[in-house]
C-alpha cells in the first residue's frame, strides 16, 4: 500500500477517474482531458513523498499530443515521449491519450495492447474512459467472452459504480465543470 500512497499515485487514480466522470457526462474529449487534469492535480495535494509535476507534465503532454498528432504519428510520438510502462508516470497518461485520440473503444484498447509496456493495466484504463466515452463501441463479442471466461456479469457491477458515481459526485471537483457547462450527469443521456 505503501508504494499506491504516493502523489502521483493518487493523482493517477484521480485522473482516470474524473476522465470516467467526464466521459459519462458527455464531454467531447479535451474537455475529459482538461477535467482529468484538474482532478489529479487536486489529488496531488495529498499523498506522500515526490511531487506529482512529472505525472501532470505528461499529461499535459500527452493532451497535446492528442490534439496535434495525426493518427500516423500518434502511437509512435506517445510511446516514444509519454511511454507505456508499469509507472503511473507512463500509464495513465498513455490510456488517458489512446482513450481521448480514438473514436472507438475498440481502437483505443487495440492500440493500447499494441503499444507495449504494461498494455494490460494501459489497456484497461483506457477501455474503462473510452467505454465511458461510447459505450456502443466495445464489441459485443468481447463483453461475451468477459462473462464467458470470467464468469462476470457486468452489468450489475457497472449499474452500481454509477450509482456510486451520482451519489458521491456533488462532492467532487468536476461537478463546477459539469454545473458550468449543464451536462447530463445521471448516466441514461445528454439532455435529461
Amino acid at each position: 500500500i505503501m508504494t499506491h500512497g504516493t502523489k502521483s499515485a493518487l493523482a493517477g487514480a484521480a485522473a482516470i477517474a474524473g476522465a470516467v466522470t467526464a466521459a459519462i457526462a458527455g464531454f467531447k474529449w479535451n474537455s475529459v482531458f482538461a477535467i482529468a487534469i484538474e482532478a489529479a492535480q487536486e489529488a496531488a495535494r495529498f499523498g506522500s513523498g515526490e511531487s506529482a509535476h512529472s505525472l501532470l507534465d505528461r499529461l499535459q503532454h500527452g493532451q497535446w499530443l492528442v490534439g496535434n498528432c495525426s493518427a500516423d504519428q500518434f502511437p509512435r510520438r506517445l510511446y516514444r515521449e509519454i511511454g507505456s510502462g508499469f509507472s503511473v508516470l507512463e500509464a495513465v497518461p498513455a490510456a488517458l491519450s489512446l482513450a481521448c485520440f480514438y473514436d472507438t473503444a475498440k481502437e483505443a484498447i487495440l492500440q493500447a495492447v499494441n503499444l507495449g509496456g504494461d498494455a494490460d493495466t494501459v489497456a484497461s484504463m483506457t477501455g474503462a474512459i473510452a467505454g465511458a466515452r461510447s459505450p456502443d463501441s466495445i464489441p459485443a463479442r468481447w463483453l461475451r467472452l468477459v462473462r464467458k471466461h470470467n464468469q462476470l456479469e457486468l452489468t450489475p457491477i457497472a449499474r452500481q459504480l454509477l450509482l456510486l458515481r451520482n451519489q458521491s459526485l456533488p462532492n467532487s471537483p468536476c461537478l463546477q465543470h459539469i454545473a458550468k457547462h449543464q451536462i447530463c450527469v445521471c448516466g441514461l443521456g445528454r439532455n435529461c
